[in-house]
């Protein structure tokens, strides 16, 4: 049963994680990204993805993403500090955009990064992957935490069909390293781009 095996290791990884990245001494640290005639600040620390930096993948999926008809619920899947979110919110007004990471520091950074760039068109919470997220959405983007394990991220992308509308689409940050040549096809349909 899926349930009884997410309540018995699951959850422990998701508290035993939350543990590890509050004892990561934190130095908070500013991060600058510049598109178009738009300027965004975040705030980063360590013991989150890509904490000195605007992640490459995450950049090159926001620049394809903002070339795409975008409406409706977006959500961010493993949002970090919001880098992805937040650009988006910005750039396409018309959509909310939720992001959610299992990582409180993280969210907690997210927070704080949306209200200092003044994006009104999103939210952040702690959700260990689908957990904590409710109905359907018409995109799903993410970078996926390929240190996470195949595990993790195959979840991230079997659950997805189950919150996307009829025509939504998974957007999907290629992975590299291990993850490089994976088909995610077999696992969420032809709903992935």
């Amino acid at each position: 049963d899926k349930e009884l095996y997410y309540q018995r290791y699951i959850r422990k990884d998701y508290e035993k994680l939350n543990k590890l990245w509050n004892k990561v001494k934190s130095n908070k640290r500013n991060l600058y990204y510049n598109y178009g005639d738009s300027s965004f600040t975040f705030v980063s620390d360590n013991g989150v993805f890509s904490k000195d930096e605007y992640d490459q993948g995450s950049e090159i999926l926001v620049k394809s993403l903002l070339g795409e008809s975008l409406n409706g619920r977006i959500l961010d899947l493993g949002c970090g500090i919001g880098c992805m979110g937040i650009v988006l919110a910005r750039f396409i007004p018309s959509i909310f955009v939720e992001m959610v990471d299992i990582n409180e520091r993280a969210v907690q950074l997210c927070q704080k990064n949306i209200k200092a760039n003044k994006i009104g068109n999103a939210k952040v919470y702690i959700s260990n992957i689908y957990e904590q997220v409710d109905g359907l959405f018409e995109n799903i983007v993410t970078n996926p935490p390929i240190r996470a394990g195949k595990k993790v991220i195959y979840e991230f992308f079997e659950k997805a069909k189950d919150y996307l509308t009829v025509n939504g689409n998974l957007y999907v940050c290629k992975p590299r390293g291990k993850f490089r040549n994976m088909n995610i096809t077999p696992l969420v349909g032809d709903n992935v781009v």
